[in-house]
């Protein structure tokens, strides 16, 4: 298996996260399930991106208008169109509109309001998410109070998409500093734009390991997910839910990981089933 290394400036969470394992069969102190854990290190971290590019800024947004004011750490500025409804959002040190965001004249905390984003940035991978056109479009629902829909899709190849749920005590100013509830489903690229791949043997590829060498010299992986168990997401770390995880290379060759995570006392664990083999991976 080629080792991943990710650019560090589009990791928003460490891809490696986790020090050590522990197996629940025997006393073999080798982690039979490390592509397992690389691949849920994976989800974790374009999970992370897709929602701070796409979604993170409506909520920042929504702060702005509801209290004219900044929220801390922001570096967009907002400006309102001729249109009451659209806003457009510049990037410091930026030319251009990054992002234009119609509200439809709705507060975005209101149950039923849908807010419009259309991404124009192209300095990250877009994950199989970018059209023709060159944009990323992006609706946020309010589907009950504090809980909200995320959905993004291809239109020009619809099987890439991105639709989950994510549930907060209160309206967020931002997605990154309040725990939430996260539940949903998707089907997304990760080409080598922002990964690079080093050929050679993996340590852990013999046949304790199973499932292909599924990083390929295009660079090109698929990666799905569906949660089977809403997540619970602290300031830190996922502390409680279950994801399976599918990853599918040009050759369709695939690998899939069932990861559980749990909390125990103070340490976060996740609980990584991958080749019939499962062990615990403690933070």
């Amino acid at each position: 298996m080629k080792k991943l290394i990710f650019y560090i400036s589009v990791i928003f969470f460490s891809t490696s996260l986790f020090t050590s394992c522990t197996t629940d069969e025997g006393d073999n102190p080798d982690c039979l399930t490390s592509r397992g854990m690389t691949m849920t290190d994976e989800w974790n971290s374009i999970t992370n991106a897709v929602l701070r590019r796409y979604a993170d800024i409506t909520f920042k947004l929504n702060y702005y208008i509801t209290t004219g004011q900044y929220n801390h750490g922001v570096y967009e500025t907002f400006i309102q169109s001729v249109d009451e409804n659209i806003w457009e959002v510049y990037q410091y040190g930026e030319e251009g509109i990054a992002y234009m965001i119609n509200t439809n004249g709705q507060a975005l905390d209101s149950v039923g309001s849908i807010w419009e984003l259309t991404s124009f940035t192209d300095y990250y991978n877009d994950l199989g998410l970018r059209q023709d056109d060159g944009t990323v479009n992006c609706i946020i629902t309010c589907i009950d109070t504090n809980s909200w829909n995320i959905y993004s899709i291809n239109n020009d190849l619809p099987e890439y998409f991105f639709d989950i749920n994510i549930s907060y005590k209160s309206t967020p100013s931002t997605l990154y500093v309040y725990p939430y509830t996260f539940a949903g489903k998707g089907n997304l690229c990760i080409n080598d734009n922002h990964y690079n791949y080093e050929s050679g043997k993996s340590d852990y590829s013999d046949n304790r390991h199973p499932g292909p060498d599924y990083y390929t010299y295009d660079g090109i992986v698929n990666l799905s997910f569906e949660t089977e168990a809403n997540l619970r997401r602290t300031s830190e770390y996922w502390s409680k839910g279950i994801v399976n995880i599918t990853v599918q290379n040009r050759e369709e060759e695939t690998s899939s990981t069932r990861a559980e995570f749990l909390r125990k006392s103070t340490e976060y664990v996740v609980k990584i089933t991958y080749g019939g083999v499962t062990e615990e991976w403690y933070l």
